[in-house]
């Protein structure tokens, strides 16, 4: 099952001041896994996925660099981990894609796509009265 899910916010790009202050990350981190719960918790497996392909795109008025894009990506890449999408974000497990596209400016976005598998089917005979 093909899933995309749009978030109309933008993640912090590592030049904006990321790492600095390790109460700003924090808040930051949290603050994307409620976002990333919040609409990704009805496509979650029924266990963590051994490989997960995923293509993340950044919606945005600049473009930013390649590392910055893929840094700006890690609190979006560690709640997939953390609600349970893919095991761990290793290489060998995460076969992630970056993408930027152009937006108008203030109106900036992600997306995020990837496979899944089907959802198990109930059987009449799972079901109880």
């Amino acid at each position: 099952m093909k899933v995309t899910v749009i978030i109309p916010q933008l993640p912090k790009m590592a030049n904006s001041g990321r790492g600095w202050n390790w109460r700003v990350d924090w808040a930051d981190k949290k603050r994307w896994y409620e976002i990333m719960s919040l609409r990704m918790k009805q496509y979650r497996p029924v266990e963590p996925l051994q490989e997960l392909a995923v293509t993340l795109t950044r919606c945005s008025s600049k473009e930013p660099d390649f590392d910055g894009l893929v840094h700006g990506f890690k609190p979006v890449v560690d709640s997939l981990v953390r609600l349970g999408f893919v095991i761990n974000d290793r290489m060998s497990n995460l076969k992630a894609t970056y993408k930027w596209e152009p937006s108008p400016r203030n109106k900036g976005f992600i997306r995020i796509e990837m496979e899944l598998p089907d959802p198990p089917k109930a059987h009449i005979s799972d079901m109880t009265c």
